[in-house]
């Protein structure tokens, strides 16, 4: 075992989008994820997002008014200061001082940035988690039907998202585990699919609120509220800000909040 206190420093390119006129003169005016119906020439007051799709859509709706938008990207640098606590270091390189298999549901614990999970469960060999307060730099629509497999949130949590929840506990220590996609009235015609990342449906909701708690924003589940076979394919479940399910269109955009398995021998900060 090997002892740590150090920091480190990392840098990590980031993507701001904008909405301005088609001259890009002028910024649609806001805040982050927050837009108004009005020009500004300073960028401070300025609408941004972490989204395309959502500086998108805010443009589109712009435009539905008259405005002549368009979307314009910014890449910025920015440094990640992660701070290793004296801990130990197991055989897969993971740094912490709590061995992840002793945290009971509702639990925490962090990863090398910071960033903070809450145990779900603990299986035999693996601890389900998920974010304590969700991705709310990366609002996201689900896609053009509410079939899970397809969803642009599963795409962007698998390939983008997955590097960086491996580069934090190791890719091998990320297990992929089995989603039930049963609509919310019964029909199973999606049947199931398997993720190494994926966000919660609501059985997994109804089990594990009580540990989880309230997260105080809006985010999506994965369940269906009803398929072609009942009468639409557009409408998805997610979970309000009163922390109760509700239903809306697929085209939605909102926050997720990442679901997962990893192996539980890891020790964790």
């Amino acid at each position: 075992m090997n002892e740590r206190n150090n920091i480190m420093n990392t840098s990590k390119t980031r993507n701001l989008y904008y909405v301005m006129d088609e001259k890009e003169e002028m910024f649609v005016k806001g805040n982050l994820n927050n837009h108004e119906n009005s020009y500004t020439g300073e960028i401070d007051r300025a609408f941004r997002t972490y989204s395309k799709e959502e500086a998108i859509h805010i443009s589109n709706e712009c435009n539905d008014i008259g405005m002549n938008t368009k979307v314009v990207m910014f890449t910025w640098r920015c440094t990640l200061v992660a701070r290793n606590v004296k801990g130990i270091e197991n055989n897969s390189g993971i740094k912490g001082d709590r061995k992840l298999s002793e945290l009971n549901a509702g639990e925490t614990f962090k990863d090398g940035n910071g960033i903070e999970y809450i145990v779900c469960q603990q299986f035999e060999n693996g601890t389900a988690a998920v974010v304590r307060k969700g991705l709310f730099d990366h609002r996201l629509y689900f896609g053009d039907t509410n079939d899970w497999r397809d969803s642009n949130i599963r795409e962007y949590l698998n390939k983008e998202y997955f590097k960086e929840l491996a580069a934090q506990f190791g890719e091998d220590n990320i297990v992929e585990f089995t989603r039930d996609l049963i609509s919310l009235d019964g029909y199973d015609d999606y049947g199931k699919c398997r993720d190494k990342v994926s966000i919660m449906s609501l059985l997994d909701y109804m089990k594990y609120h009580k540990d989880i708690g309230d997260c105080e924003n809006i985010y999506y589940l994965l369940t269906p509220a009803t398929i072609l076979s009942g009468c639409s394919y557009k409408t998805v479940l997610y979970i309000d800000d009163n922390d109760l399910p509700n239903y809306t269109l697929c085209s939605s955009i909102m926050a997720v909040r990442p679901f997962f398995v990893l192996k539980s021998d890891i020790y964790v900060f």
